[in-house]
């Protein structure tokens, strides 16, 4: 059985006054997109 996933990982990230958006800031020197990817 193949199993699917939609990852929402949009938005400009304006709230945390950061340029980047926050899906791509690092956190512990990954973008924050790449946990949730890995994830999966």
């Amino acid at each position: 059985m193949k199993k699917y996933a939609v990852i929402v990982a949009g938005g400009s990230g304006l709230r945390m006054g950061t340029v980047v958006p926050k899906q791509f800031l690092e956190l512990d020197g990954k973008p924050v997109l790449w946990y949730t990817l890995t994830a999966f």
